[in-house]
């Protein structure tokens, strides 16, 4: 979270408030969307972990992932590459939620971006 929001915050404060960026960010860093990132990264067929399921080892793995990236090349490092990664789903988000801060509406969004209509239908990966 701590790249996430130091990206965040120093691109969008200009232009939203506080209270959106850490909004956004608090859905970014969810399990759900975690699992989202590691999904489309392959993270789960590298790390054998393909199947039926969705769950939190999968965010896990992206956890992992940028860990080990932090722990290689250090936090500026870190904090332009999950601003390149995150960048274009953190501004859709943010332009969303001026119309309202609907959790659902958010998330629909969210599935959308990632073609993954599971995000709207699990409560919590577990």
């Amino acid at each position: 979270m701590f790249c996430v929001l130091r990206f965040a915050t120093a691109k969008y404060l200009r232009f939203y408030t506080p209270s959106d960026i850490k909004v956004v960010t608090t859905f970014l860093v969810s399990n759900k969307l975690l699992a989202a990132y590691s999904l489309t990264l392959g993270l789960d067929k590298k790390n054998h972990m393909q199947g039926h399921v969705i769950n939190k080892k999968i965010a896990d793995a992206f956890e992992a992932y940028i860990g080990a990236y932090y722990l290689s090349d250090g936090e500026e490092a870190t904090t332009r590459y999950l601003e390149q990664l995150m960048s274009p789903l953190f501004e859709l988000v943010l332009s969303n939620i001026q119309t309202g801060r609907n959790p659902h509406k958010i998330m629909k969004v969210i599935s959308n971006y990632f073609h993954m209509t599971f995000l709207t239908r699990i409560p919590k990966l577990k």
